[in-house]
């Protein structure tokens, strides 16, 4: 079953509205970040404040200060924090992203990193191209809540995306991963 949910203003005052379409089903939809990813992330932010699409399960090693659940749906709440590690669901990572960008250039949040598929031609990852970026040179297994067996490797490049004032810093831990990317 597959539920549309218009939301109010994502966060105060950034004058943005989302339309989210949250699937609901008895099977999990969490695909968690691998832990050195994670960690090279701490390494670049120093600690993580806020994750805005996690759990109680992934959070056990994010260590996010404050995280938001699907159930809170962190579209809809304010992203005012030092640093911020995204990870969001794949099939809502054009709003997640433009939500990233926006509160990154009002300063709502000191330096964040998200996680995201590399795929350069769609019309919402244009917004990501102005900022430092890392894109893995091999697939990333993701850990799946509640996988009983199978593949977790995620088809395609993924690619972490820097907003802060330490792009040499983040380079730094992220080229181990892949290349760094720029578009002219």
């Amino acid at each position: 079953m597959t539920n549309q949910i218009t939301t109010g203003e994502a966060g105060a005052g950034t004058g943005m509205s989302y339309t989210t379409n949250m699937a609901y089903s008895s099977k999990s939809v969490e695909w968690f970040t691998p832990e050195c990813y994670v960690e090279a992330a701490r390494r670049v932010l120093g600690f993580i404040d806020l994750d805005p699409a996690s759990c109680k399960q992934a959070n056990a090693w994010i260590n996010a200060v404050c995280y938001y659940t699907a159930l809170d749906n962190g579209l809809t709440k304010p992203w005012g924090a030092s640093t911020i590690w995204l990870n969001p669901p794949f099939n809502m990572s054009s709003a997640f992203a433009a939500r990233m960008v926006h509160d990154y250039q009002l300063e709502v949040f000191g330096q964040g990193i998200l996680l995201c598929k590399f795929v350069p031609n769609y019309e919402w990852f244009q917004q990501l191209k102005q900022f430092p970026m890392v894109v893995t040179s091999k697939r990333v297994s993701f850990w799946k809540a509640y996988q009983t067996e199978g593949d977790s490797r995620m088809d395609g490049a993924i690619c972490f995306v820097y907003f802060g004032p330490n792009k040499d810093k983040f380079y730094q831990e992220f080229k181990q991963f892949g290349d760094i990317v720029t578009f002219s």
